[in-house]
């Protein structure tokens, strides 16, 4: 083969597997999380099943890819005049099983005074919510966590009948998840601020703040560690 020809194909094999090597990389890349804003047909409870599901077969919404983020539209207001699942009892929202940030914007997302009793939001085991600059009220429980991570970041959770965040008891099993409260408020619901691991430790409603949180969460440490205790050793404690 002439020399000439020989460079030639040396040549186009380089960049051929050039190529290859491009797109083997970008192929090796982890997809980046999508955001999806929330406005029109694409509605809040749309965006979240796009987003737990890593698609949107109706086109309404962008699809999700991964731990999402959703948009809500400056200081809006969602009303619910029924529940969307009864997966942990009734919720307004879809219930979150996948990781899920919603950037709230100041927007309020409440029950309907009119509509039946059921909670706001329901997270999942599977499932990690982050609530940021969001305001929950109106529900028979703002959030109901399943076992999954819920993060209140800068949000409010106030004026629901039952306790703001219920992160323990559902369907006859205790399944308590990780709530963590970051310069937000829990005030004003009528049942506690937030029910943690044994049913009948409660966190008071007065305020949680950041500086209290831990000695809360120090109570709830103790008391789980006398349940067990009692459970596994009976007669061995004082009554």
């Amino acid at each position: 083969m002439p020399r000439q020809m020989r460079r030639s194909l040396q040549r186009q094999w380089k960049r051929s597997l050039a190529g290859i090597a491009l797109l083997m990389a970008l192929g090796s890349q982890p997809a980046s999380a999508a955001i999806i804003n929330v406005g029109g047909s694409c509605s809040l409870a749309r965006a979240i099943v796009s987003a737990n599901n890593d698609s949107s077969p109706q086109g309404f919404c962008r699809p999700g890819r991964g731990a999402d983020t959703i948009n809500l539209p400056a200081n809006a207001v969602f009303g619910f005049f029924q529940a969307n699942n009864t997966n942990y009892g009734p919720a307004a929202i879809p219930t979150m099983r996948t990781p899920i940030t919603i950037v709230g914007n100041g927007s309020r997302i409440q029950r309907v005074k009119t509509a039946p009793r059921f909670h706001i939001f329901s997270v999942a085991k599977t499932g990690k919510l982050t609530l940021q600059k969001t305001t929950v009220s109106g529900g028979i429980g703002g959030l109901r966590n399943n076992g999954g991570i819920l993060n209140l970041n800068n949000s409010t959770v106030s004026g629901n009948t039952g306790c703001g965040i219920d992160n323990a008891y559902v369907n006859d099993q205790y399944n308590s998840g990780a709530a963590n409260v970051n310069n937000s408020i829990i005030s004003g619901n009528t049942g506690c601020g937030i029910s943690t691991t044994y049913n009948n430790c409660r966190i008071p409603d007065d305020y949680i703040s950041v500086s209290r949180l831990p000695l809360f969460s120090a109570r709830e440490v103790l008391r789980g560690l006398v349940e067990d205790l009692k459970t596994c050793c009976p007669g061995e404690l004082p009554a």
